[in-house]
């Protein structure tokens, strides 16, 4: 079954910036929007790694432990939650030790504790923070598609090489068609179908989406200063002073 996410844009400032940089550019629409595509692919993948394999670690640091503000300074505390036993007696018990618990209840296992726990704690952080990657990789089909399209590649910053495509791309772009009305498509399509594909789409609109929206609203930034410094260059050709 497809969970698909879609990325709600603000179109009408999008496309009047497109117009404005038509109009400054050489290139034609279909060149336009297959770089600016291509671009926002690049700048999706380095802003998703940039803004969410640091904020899943501080996430799930919250999780295991409080900052505490003393007489001497901040300290670090387990952060717990009470639990009644059998007898009435309270229990603290870590709120990351619950999560893991819970998690292994889901499956049919027996609950861990000690050395056993802390293992078990790490190893569920590692694979939050791997989950980015592979969300990241869902961009390089569609990088690698428009590569061949894109005359200058200036400005774009080097791919992560922890973002690497395992197996079949889990993604795709489609080029524009020439003419006035072009129209480029990118696909990130990691969480739309397969195994896993409901916890994937769920890191896809918590994670992947502020990653993208990052892109594209850098990659209008960009234009506008384009857009700026061609404008300027016009005027003082024909002796017209500028701020």
């Amino acid at each position: 079954m497809s969970t698909a996410v879609q990325v709600k844009i603000n179109d009408r400032e999008w496309r009047d910036t497109i117009r404005k940089y038509q109009k400054v550019s050489r290139r034609t629409s279909k060149e336009i929007t297959d770089s600016k595509a291509y671009f926002i692919a690049r700048g999706a993948i380095d802003e998703t790694h940039k803004a969410n394999k640091l904020a899943i670690g501080k996430e799930l640091s919250k999780v295991i432990f409080d900052f505490k503000n003393t007489a001497t300074g901040s300290r670090r505390t387990l952060k717990t939650s009470t639990r009644f036993g059998r007898w009435g007696q309270t229990h603290q018990v870590p709120v990351a030790a619950l999560l893991v618990n819970w998690k292994r209840g889901q499956m049919g296992k027996p609950g861990l504790f000690g050395e056993a726990m802390k293992r078990a704690v790490q190893h569920f952080i590692a694979n939050r923070q791997r989950s980015v990657a592979f969300l990241r990789s869902g961009w390089l089909p569609a990088v690698r598609i428009l590569a061949p399209f894109v005359k200058s590649k200036s400005g774009a910053k080097p791919i992560d090489p922890q973002t690497r495509q395992h197996g079949e791309g889990k993604g795709s772009a489609t080029p524009a068609s020439e003419g006035a009305k072009a129209r480029t498509v990118i696909v990130n399509a990691v969480g739309e179908s397969g195994h896993g594909a409901e916890h994937h789409s769920e890191a896809v609109e918590k994670f992947g989406v502020p990653g993208l929206q990052k892109a594209i609203d850098n990659e209008r930034k960009s234009m506008l200063e384009y857009i700026e410094k061609k404008l300027r260059a016009g005027a003082k050709s024909v002796g017209i002073k500028t701020n």
